[in-house]
């Protein structure tokens, strides 16, 4: 059965990637959370999306250039929420016994943060012990050291094409791809996630095909579709 991963966190109510769309996530009992590691200036590796704070907290600052500190005096928009640590994700996740699946992003496409790979894995080898890990990132450099020094799954993030994808799945750096919604209708034989699934439409065709998983915005929507889905075929 496709597993079903809250982007983000569950975010429909809570600020994206902030602890209490992960606390959501964990009363909704779901599959999988998917989320995105950045690095502060002084090497602290932190749960957010954009490499900016512009968007989401109003602060035209990049991630890199601030220090965790600097970071924990602003609060994410209309909300009394704060940018989490990865620490502070997983020692969630170990404290209400989750165990589930857990993505993360390693958000190098855009900049790369210096040992972001030797950091993050040292952390969660620490921390993680109960449940499954994924690695993914769109930038191959970052997948192969996380290969070198873990052997926890990679997979590898792209938008259209495949073919360094291929490259990295045939060497055996990766074991599965994150895809756009598209890719499904060429190529069933790689295990795959897709994102971002929001469509009811796209659901069920993801479903009907036991594509391994989907990324989606609206985690309720989604499992909805899959238990009408399962009904369907438990029919027959």
């Amino acid at each position: 059965m496709s597993l079903v991963f809250a982007h983000r966190g569950v975010h429909q109510f809570y600020p994206e990637n902030s602890m209490a769309s992960f606390r959501e996530a964990i009363n909704l009992k779901a599959d999988g959370i998917e989320t995105d590691v950045h690095l502060t200036k002084d090497n602290v590796p932190v749960i957010f999306h954009d490499e900016n704070l512009k968007r989401m907290v109003g602060k035209n600052e990049y991630l890199k250039n601030l220090t965790l500190a600097e970071i924990k005096q602003f609060h994410l928009k209309n909300s009394s929420e704060k940018v989490p640590t990865l620490k502070q994700l997983l020692s969630y996740l170990n404290s209400v016994n989750y165990h589930g699946v857990l993505n993360l992003e390693i958000k190098t496409d855009q900049i790369h943060y210096s040992k972001i790979e030797d950091i993050v894995t040292a952390i969660v080898d620490q921390y993680v012990t109960n449940y499954r890990i994924i690695f993914s990132s769109f930038y191959a450099p970052s997948l192969k050291r996380i290969h070198q020094i873990s052997n926890r799954e990679c997979a590898y993030l792209f938008k259209k094409n495949d073919q360094i994808g291929q490259q990295l799945y045939h060497q055996g750096i990766v074991q599965s791809f994150h895809s756009k919604y598209s890719y499904i209708i060429k190529n069933n034989t790689i295990p795959l996630r897709v994102w971002t699934i929001n469509r009811v439409r796209q659901m069920k065709i993801c479903f009907l095909l036991n594509i391994e998983g989907i990324i989606t915005d609206n985690y309720n929507l989604a499992k909805k579709v899959q238990n009408k889905i399962n009904n369907y075929k438990n029919c027959y």
